[in-house]
């Protein structure tokens, strides 16, 4: 399992320029996870579609009141209005910090929206960023506040009653773990997450990416359609966080799969197909 691990904070100020247009990743698969929230609030691009306006969008599933379709050109962000059937601007990444917009479609028709560009340190390397929200940060009563970090995507979801950080992105398939960032303590059940396998379908190699929020002994088995065992691994004693397996198929024959996770006492499963 070979994850990269990065850590980020906010920093004051530094000489980085914002005249370089930005990079927001929108890649099929590229996904978004944070920390204290439910995995229904997990961000994922599924998908690319085309509308009836002759625009293609990326699909976000996952957060309901975040834009569903969105694309990026020009140093401008959109999402398409379904009421309308048109475009829609999110975020122009040329903004000043202080402008103030009228009205974001998307987010669930807020107003007295505010733009503000910043630093993040990533690793030891200050990265752009740019935060957009109703009201002024981190007051209460504020609403909602997010805030997008260059070629890392949305790394902070802020409203009236906490601020929640990304805990793992994965872009471009590459998974990466957010570390040194405060959120609010976890409560209730242990959390063991399975994600879907990507690609799928896939020929030879697919990744199986899941989660635990502590750490404890995991084994891995894969099934053939018909639910006879085909493999078991032991992966030993597993530490919290994000990880991610490699399956390859190279000495198996087209089909469906089915594999499963346990940890402890808990059970995951979920299938693949083999197409050569």
């Amino acid at each position: 399992m070979t994850i990269k691990v990065f850590a980020f904070v906010a920093v004051a100020s530094s000489g980085l320029s914002f005249a370089q247009p930005a990079h927001y990743p929108l890649g099929i698969g590229d996904q978004w996870t944070f920390s204290g929230l439910g995995p229904w609030y997990q961000l994922t691009i599924s998908r690319d579609t085309l509308m009836p306006n002759g625009k293609s969008y990326s699909v976000f599933e996952g957060m309901s009141y975040f834009p569903t379709l969105q694309r990026y050109e020009s140093n401008r962000l959109y999402c398409y209005n379904f009421s309308t059937g048109l475009d829609s601007l999110f975020l122009d990444f040329t903004w000043n910090s202080g402008d103030t917009i009228a009205t974001i479609v998307g987010m669930n028709d807020t107003s007295d929206i505010t733009f503000h560009k910043s630093t993040i340190n990533i690793l030891g390397h200050i990265r752009r960023a740019w935060s957009l929200g109703e009201g002024a940060r981190h007051i209460p009563d504020a609403g909602w506040f997010i805030t997008i970090a260059d070629s890392i995507g949305i790394v902070e979801l802020s409203t009236a009653n906490a601020t929640q950080r990304s805990s793992a992105v994965r872009i471009a398939g590459v998974v990466q773990v957010v570390t040194g960032v405060e959120s609010s303590p976890r409560t209730g059940p242990i959390q063991f997450i399975l994600y879907p396998a990507y690609p799928n379908p896939f020929n030879p190699q697919t990744t199986i990416d899941f989660s635990l929020s502590c750490a404890g002994e995991v084994t891995f088995t894969l099934l053939d359609s018909r639910g006879r065992e085909i493999e078991r691994q032991k992966l030993g004693l597993v530490a919290a966080g994000l990880h991610h397996l490699k399956l390859n198929g190279s000495r198996l024959s087209s089909g469906v799969y089915y594999y499963r996770l346990s940890h402890d006492a808990m059970i995951r499963t979920g299938h693949v197909m083999l197409l050569r």
